[in-house]
């Protein structure tokens, strides 16, 4: 009997001391932040975005960074990114990145720090090889009940390689982030030709429509990238799939390769786009 008194005496000392606390999080000065672009073929996708950072509870999109100079030399000239709308600088018509090259990316005509002295920032990368696929297949797993697409391709394992895959589904764009494409290196592909390696799944939930039907086409895109970018993204996952807190470190942007402190990155990336036709 004296022990469960004591038990709920306990109870009441705790409950007695619980009380909300309001956290007032203090706020730090904004980052410029980069996302930019190219690939070996005339495409939408070749632009720079320019923005600053936002607070973490702030629910607006990201301050668009205007009237920025945005040139990318490939070491031969210098090729200007026009700004066509606010903070997206964007390639001139035709322009598509040859394998091999380095291209450089100054980025001027900005304060971003507000002390009336214009800043520059610069990156670097190179464009990687093509990624010769013969096909894809896209066909449904009775066990895990959801389709895979596979891929059938030749594997280069002389050298590293890096790949990134995303999908579009009768034509419409599944894939519009980082964090929704697959990643691998070659380790991935075990010899010197790749039979039907599951490089993404589709589930009905993943689009628009909500409805998956036999024939429906998917266009693979397969990108060759750098291993720059190939560590950027893994590091991007895995801030923000979370971790023990215990056992993790303290919360941080993924360092990427802008110059001066900027955020973000610049990568070219070569791309190859296959059809497949969903089977039952």
């Amino acid at each position: 009997m004296k022990y469960i008194a004591l038990f709920i005496s306990s109870l009441l000392i705790l409950s007695a001391c619980s009380e909300d606390i309001d956290l007032t999080l203090s706020t730090t000065h904004p980052f410029f932040v980069v996302d930019g672009h190219i690939c070996d073929e005339v495409s939408p996708y070749n632009f720079v975005r320019l923005t600053m950072s936002s607070d973490y509870f702030q629910n607006t999109e990201s301050p668009a960074v205007r009237g920025a100079s945005v040139v990318i030399n490939d070491g031969e000239q210098d090729i200007v990114f026009e700004e066509q709308e606010p903070g997206y600088y964007m390639a001139p018509a035709f322009f598509a990145g040859m394998h091999g090259k380095t291209y450089h990316l100054i980025i001027s005509n900005v304060d971003i720090d507000g002390d009336g002295v214009n800043e520059s920032y610069t990156a670097e990368s190179v464009m990687p090889p093509t990624y010769g696929i013969d096909s894809v297949k896209c066909t449904y797993d009775n066990f895990l009940e959801i389709y895979k697409i596979g891929m059938y391709a030749h594997e280069d394992t002389s050298t590293e390689n890096f790949y990134m895959f995303g999908y579009s589904y009768n034509d419409s764009l599944v894939c519009d982030s980082y964090l929704d494409y697959a990643i691998t290196d070659d380790s991935y592909f075990s010899s010197d030709y790749c039979w039907g390696a599951t490089i993404s799944t589709l589930r009905e939930d993943f689009l628009k429509s909500g409805v998956i039907n036999v024939g429906d086409t998917i266009t693979v895109h397969a990108l060759s990238i750098n291993e720059d970018l190939f560590k950027y993204i893994a590091a991007v996952d895995d801030i923000d799939s979370g971790s023990n807190p215990m056992f993790s470190s303290t919360p941080a942007n993924a360092v990427g390769n802008i110059s001066n402190g900027a955020l973000g990155f610049f990568t070219a990336m070569a791309v190859v786009h296959v059809q497949c036709f969903v089977e039952k």
